[in-house]
């Protein structure tokens, strides 16, 4: 998302607003990273295995999916911008879902390994 990101806001450069550019920053690379950092250290920081559940690629595809709603399907049919908006929020809140039921019972559970943390 970051390198399309740059793109577009590099041909959309003579607007002052690129709002669909922003988004595809944001939401693609800053949400996939977060989800992905909190996947990650939720397993280390528990004394668990490195090993990604694989419902989680779910979680991650929905990310660059919710992302591509808001960012390009606007672009490319303006009068879907509010339906794509609404669909993106949903899809967004749907991959975070997926990380909360997979990890809280995780995340609230004692080290598996026995240590302090």
């Amino acid at each position: 998302c970051l390198p399309i990101a740059g793109f577009l806001l590099a041909l959309n450069s003579q607007t002052s607003l690129a709002t669909n550019e922003i988004h595809l920053l944001s939401m693609g690379s800053m949400s996939g990273m977060i989800i992905a950092m909190m996947s990650r250290v939720s397993l280390g920081h528990t004394g668990r295995p490195m090993v990604l559940a694989p419902i989680m690629t779910a979680a991650l595809a929905s990310i660059l999916i919710a992302t591509v709603i808001r960012s390009i399907l606007p672009l490319i049919f303006p009068e879907w911008t509010l339906w794509s908006w609404r669909l993106s929020a949903m899809t967004w809140l749907g991959a975070f879902s997926i990380f909360i039921y997979c990890y809280a019972p995780i995340l609230l559970a004692p080290r598996i390994d026995g240590k302090n943390g």
